[in-house]
């Protein structure tokens, strides 16, 4: 994965963001694609939004180390867009590796991207929950308890 070029996310990016924790792992954690801080640190949720992820694990008993945590795609799309479809296909195939590795009891999707994302590439991973993603509280302030209360319902 370190040297993909499957799609042109692999032109701006520092790194690429492989998902973090261990294998096998009852938990698992998708969000859409990396941003500025996980592509500086080649590690998923580092950033802003992985603070409030991280609020919400401890919130519910968890820690970082306790839960597999990546992304729909492995590079960080310019400007922070949502990944277009053929980029989604092309780490399709990593995500998958990810998933089969990891062997998860709950897969929990973080926002919109991933759910459909998921859905779509992967129906037969059927245990799953949607939740707001963490970054959704960055932009909304007001909503902050309610994407960590639906972080915590999902991982009880």
């Amino acid at each position: 994965m370190k040297d993909c070029k499957k799609c042109n996310l692999h032109k701006f990016r520092k790194n690429v963001v492989p998902g973090d924790g261990p294998v096998p792992c009852d938990i698992m954690l998708i969000g859409e694609a990396p941003g500025r801080d996980e592509d500086i640190l080649a590690k998923p949720f580092v950033g802003a939004a992985g603070k409030i992820l991280n609020e919400a694990l401890k919130e519910a008993g968890y820690t970082r180390d306790s839960v597999f945590i990546t992304n729909i795609v492995k590079c960080r799309p310019p400007g922070n867009r949502v990944p277009k479809k053929e980029e989604i296909t092309a780490c399709s195939e990593y995500l998958r590796d990810e998933i089969e590795r990891v062997s998860p009891d709950k897969i929990i999707l973080l926002g919109r991207t991933a759910s459909n994302t998921f859905k779509k590439h992967f129906p037969e991973f059927a245990i799953t929950y949607d939740v707001y993603h963490p970054a959704y509280a960055l932009h909304a302030p007001d909503m902050r308890d309610e994407v960590i209360r639906q972080i915590v319902e999902a991982l009880g």
